[in-house]
């Protein structure tokens, strides 16, 4: 049986479906792992602060040494700033990817809604012709027995 083009077309919109619901999820994978990235920033600094402030209140540290740490937590500060950058764009992404399939999804719905239109559509009119002829039956059938 040759499927017919609301078929076709059906097929072609569930693989760009499929190919929606891919990148959806190759996107978010993306973002969880820069969202976890920076966590672990964010976690490394709040740890690096506070061992220096433990090393500072206890031990006491050189003015060499504090100033080469606060440029250490400096840079994780910048490096925190950059991946909250990238988080931002990685979450933008997930964005056009959701809506992406969610415009993919409504055609898919919208021809697998018509192709139950033209299928309820095509049960009706044969149903309708099946009356019909029962009808026609019906009507010669009389005509015979009134004719004998």
């Amino acid at each position: 049986m040759n499927p017919g083009p609301m078929a076709i077309l059906r097929e072609q919109a569930e693989k760009k479906l499929r190919d929606s619901a891919q990148r959806l999820a190759a996107a978010r994978q993306v973002w969880q792992q820069a969202s976890d990235q920076l966590q672990q920033l964010k976690t490394y600094q709040c740890e690096y602060q506070q061992q220096l402030q433990r090393d500072v209140h206890i031990n006491g540290v050189t003015v060499m040494a504090l100033t080469g740490r606060q440029a250490f937590i400096s840079s994780l500060g910048n490096a925190i700033a950059r991946q909250t950058d990238t988080l931002a764009t990685q979450k933008q992404a997930v964005d056009r990817a959701l809506l992406s399939w969610q415009h993919d999804h409504q055609r898919l719905n919208a021809f697998e809604t018509l192709i139950s239109r033209a299928a309820q559509a095509a049960e009706k009119k044969a149903r309708r012709l099946e009356q019909k002829m029962m009808d026609e039956f019906a009507r010669i059938a009389g005509v015979k027995s009134e004719t004998l």
